[in-house]
């Protein structure tokens, strides 16, 4: 779906994983494909399990995740020191994905009411309820995403864009001419 393990983590209470779209390289729908790869996870998971299951009747081993998706600005790029960098996304956005995931239960999806606004007419979405997230002031709309439906999310054309590409271009010929500002 066009996502990329940014981080893992390995902890006693379980292990995390950060998948990011859109970073390095935006896309018009990278909030519809981080919403399909997540009800794809979920999936495939269960898949494993039903392996698991039939391989080892005995010994009873369920593999479990939950999932937090959210979307906004963010900062991405490179961090660290010198000798070890790292690309990275850090943000409100990220942390509020992260706690998104927390809160959730095994084997569901909680979304960001941004992430239910883009997408609510693709997806089969309940909302839950109003919650209170750490590093947040006031509580937050929360979502569990169900599906997504078949069709995918229209790429919304650039419009009106030409204005903005004159101006820009203006600039570069008068940085190129020395007059740059």
């Amino acid at each position: 779906h066009g996502g990329a393990i940014n981080k893992t983590d390995l902890y006693s209470s379980g292990d995390k994983v950060m998948a990011i779209f859109g970073a390095p390289i935006a896309h018009e729908d990278d909030i519809d494909q981080a919403a399909r790869a997540a009800v794809a996870m979920q999936a495939a998971l269960e898949r494993v399990n039903q392996r698991l299951a039939a391989r080892c009747p005995t010994v009873y081993t369920r593999l479990r995740q939950r999932i937090g998706i959210s979307t906004g600005h963010v900062f991405s790029g490179n961090v660290g020191a010198e000798i070890r960098q790292e690309y990275t996304i850090m943000g409100e956005e990220v942390n509020l994905a992260a706690r998104l995931m927390s809160k959730a239960a095994w084997g569901e999806i909680l979304v960001s009411s941004r992430v239910f606004i883009w997408l609510e007419s693709f997806g089969d979405f309940e909302y839950l309820e109003d919650l209170s997230v750490k590093g947040k002031q006031e509580s937050v709309p929360v979502y569990r995403l169900n599906k997504m439906g078949e069709g995918y999310r229209p790429k919304p054309s650039f419009v009106n864009r030409e204005g903005k590409i004159g101006i820009l271009q203006s600039h570069i010929v008068n940085l190129l001419e020395g007059q740059g500002q």
